[in-house]
């Protein structure tokens, strides 16, 4: 009896402390706060589906998303650590864990190698462009927050280390970085600057008194005006992603036989396919619990059934060069094609580009 006694108020002592540890470690993490994961997150997400056309690989589209977590996790941990001698000071961080010494130096240290480890793991099915602008990009993470000593503009300098996914995200998808990568990285540096002076702008005072240097601090009654510029040039950046995006698809489209745009998304469908035809190219629309339908012009016709890729290229390249198996489908698939997507709001946009391509282009041979 004495045993269970001791047992049993030994383990509910046991058990907060453990809590509490595992808690002030998600808080030096920035856990309790992923506003932050979300603001990393957004670039990557960019790029990873302007570098693949809308349809990243799914093995570094898992591997970029969780380190992202990982990554931001571990900026975290070592900006507080670079810090903890001025967040006692500052009303904001006076309650991170370090700054109030519920966290050691040494245990901060310990938690950014084994983030450190886990980001590395990562990298090992990637290719070598991709591993090699990660290692650059760790040192930008690293560096960041002790250059906020000297450097009047560390907000700029966040932006490249947040902003360093871009080019690492076409490198994994294309193993290239054409000069959409760069647009889309500078777009994503001023808004990174931009919104991290407005985070400046809070602690703007403390600053002043502790020595720490910022945007907030070098802009001062500018401020508003430059964040305001910043988010212009971010806009008009994304705007001219968006330009040599098209273009690309352009270039794309202009080499194809056909476009196949699989998709689960009626809206998705209707733009890719507008694309298409106003490139005067035949559609191949693999719709998701659906009857794959291939149009040209005012000819349609019906495929494989979904997930069979050979016989799919098999008739796709048949309705293409048969003139019978065209004029066969033609009436009927056509009459499907408006049936199917009579109820979208992106109907009449579809079937005005029909028109449009049917007026333009030469029929079809018979």
């Amino acid at each position: 009896m004495g045993n269970r006694t001791e047992i049993g108020q030994g383990e509910p002592a046991a058990i907060p402390a453990w809590r509490s540890r595992l808690r002030e470690y998600m808080r030096l993490m920035r856990l309790d706060r992923p506003i932050g994961i979300w603001l990393l997150l957004w670039p990557v997400l960019w790029a990873l589906w302007i570098s693949a056309n809308g349809h990243p690989d799914e093995k570094v589209f898992v591997l970029f998303v969780i380190g992202t977590f990982v990554m931001r996790s571990a900026g975290c941990v070592m900006n507080d650590f670079a810090d903890r001698e001025f967040d006692p000071h500052v009303r904001r961080t006076a309650d991170r864990p370090l700054a109030k010494q519920s966290v050691s130096p040494a245990e901060a240290l310990a938690l950014f190698g084994v983030l450190g480890i886990v980001a590395l793991a990562l990298l090992i099915p990637l290719n070598r462009p991709t591993q090699v602008l990660a290692l650059i990009g760790g040192v930008l993470a690293v560096t960041y927050p002790f250059l906020k000593r000297f450097f009047a503009l560390p907000q700029a300098y966040l932006g490249l280390a947040f902003s360093w996914s871009v080019p690492m995200a076409f490198a994994a998808q294309t193993g290239e970085l054409p000069p959409i990568a760069w647009v889309l990285f500078v777009a994503g540096v001023m808004w990174t600057t931009a919104y991290d002076t407005i985070y400046a702008m809070v602690d703007r005072e403390d600053d002043l008194v502790i020595g720490i240097r910022s945007s907030a601090i070098l802009f001062g009654k500018a401020d508003r005006g430059i964040i305001a510029l910043l988010q212009a040039g971010a806009l008009a950046g994304l705007a001219l992603v968006g330009h040599l995006a098209s273009a690309d698809l352009a270039r794309l489209l202009a080499g194809a036989r056909a476009a196949i745009v699989p998709s689960i998304s009626e809206e998705t469908f209707c733009f890719a396919a507008a694309e298409a035809l106003l490139a005067g190219r035949p559609v191949v629309a693999a719709r998701i619990g659906a009857i794959p339908e291939l149009v040209e012009h005012e000819v349609s016709g019906l495929l494989a059934a979904p997930g069979e890729p050979e016989a799919l290229a098999l008739a796709a390249r048949r309705a293409l060069e048969d003139a019978g198996t065209a004029d066969r489908w033609g009436a009927a698939g056509r009459e499907r094609v408006r049936e199917r997507t009579a109820p979208g709001v992106f109907v009449g946009d579809l079937l005005r580009t029909l028109e449009a391509a049917t007026l333009a282009a030469p029929s079809p041979a018979r």
